[in-house]
């Protein structure tokens, strides 16, 4: 069973309260039973039958659309509510696109050109889009950015210092001191404490690379002492044992 949305504030409107009571089950039926895409294969029989109420769709068209198109007929016969797809499933927007890479926003787009709709006539949609225009612009990201080693949690970065430079996303900080030459010369001096780091400064952003070194090397000489002053704790409690 379809779950749908319901503007609570239609009783505020004079266009619907205008309507009457039978025309307003009506309307009520209609947006009950209209496909996701606010498409009504008309069956007023069906719901005479089942509210026992008589509708001229004449004079119920007149009421509805007095103001503005709120049902278009198309060719085929169906009807069409044009704020349907609006308000049921963009209802916090003034206006929205269609993703074509969303499966919902596709299925829309399918009933819209099955019964040949004219976009102009569906309430608020502003462009048919392959891809989201947020999605369009991460990948403009990605391409200003460099990466080191692979996602893991943990990462930092190194601003951009000049225009044409890329943006500097750490996640191995192993491998970008080997690509910056810097490795050896750490190893030899036995700071080594990669992982330590990373995980004490999540997110981290560095100014430029002498930043995260210089960084880095106080990170890992700190620790060192602090190592050394509990060693030393250590032993002298056990020789007071």
């Amino acid at each position: 069973m379809a779950c749908r949305f319901r503007d609570t504030t239609i009783w505020e409107e004079d266009w619907y309260i205008d309507l009457g009571c039978e025309m307003q089950h009506f309307w009520d039926y209609i947006t009950d039973n209209c496909n996701h895409a606010g498409i009504w294969k008309p069956n007023k029989s069906g719901f005479e039958m089942r509210t026992r109420a008589k509708v001229n769709v004449d004079s119920f068209f007149q009421k509805v659309n007095g103001d503005k198109e709120r049902i278009l007929k198309l060719k085929d016969g169906e009807w069409f509510l044009t704020g349907f797809i609006k308000f049921q499933w963009f209802n916090k927007k003034d206006g929205f696109d269609l993703v074509l890479s969303n499966r919902l926003h596709l299925s829309i787009f399918k009933e819209i050109k099955k019964f040949n709709i004219p976009l102009q006539k569906v309430r608020g949609l502003q462009e048919v889009l392959e891809t989201s225009k947020d999605m369009d612009k991460d990948k403009g990201m990605d391409k200003d950015k460099i990466e080191y080693g692979v996602k893991n949690g943990f990462h930092v970065s190194i601003k951009k210092k000049y225009l044409n430079d890329k943006i500097k996303v750490i996640h191995n900080l192993s491998e970008y001191f080997t690509a910056t030459n810097q490795l050896m010369a750490l190893t030899e001096a036995k700071l080594v404490k990669f992982d330590e780091f990373m995980k004490a400064n999540p997110g981290r952003v560095f100014d430029d690379e002498d930043h995260l070194y210089n960084a880095y090397r106080k990170f890992c000489t700190e620790t060192q002492k602090v190592s050394k002053s509990v060693i030393e704790e250590r032993k002298q409690k056990a020789r007071s044992l």
